[in-house]
């Protein structure tokens, strides 16, 4: 449910709940747009291309990530990029897993994932104690 993760309380590395997978990058400065608000999907790799763009460098070819345009004054294209999204959905005899995935200029993120166990295979009885 919204606001939660699938950790239970516990310690872990997290979970594949969107809580878990999404986070925040706040970038300031004379280079990035003011005031804006991005949902265009991106990653931590996405960081350094752009900062290689602000500074002029070019990218080596072995980094994975894309230039956060959408988040620049001078985007160049002067829309936000098209997100492609799709959902891959693998069904059990008990468990439904469904994962979240979009791309942007032909990077692709992972968005999160959800499993649900079918209600007809559930086992009877109380649930067990917490």
């Amino acid at each position: 449910w919204a606001g939660t993760s699938a950790s239970g309380g516990v310690a872990g590395h997290g979970s594949t709940s969107p809580f878990d997978v999404h986070n925040t990058l706040i970038a300031s400065g004379p280079d990035f747009a003011t005031g804006d608000r991005s949902s265009v999907p991106s990653s931590n790799a996405d960081l350094a291309p752009t900062l290689c763009r602000l500074i002029g460098v070019e990218c080596p070819q072995t980094m994975t990530g894309r230039v956060l345009r959408e988040a620049l004054a001078a985007d160049e294209a002067g829309l936000p990029p098209a997100v492609d999204e799709w959902i891959v959905t693998v069904s059990t005899s008990n468990y439904r897993l469904e994962g979240r995935f979009s791309r942007v200029d032909g990077h692709r993120y992972f968005d999160g994932a959800g499993v649900e166990r079918d209600p007809q295979s559930a086992p009877s009885g109380p649930p067990p104690p917490q």
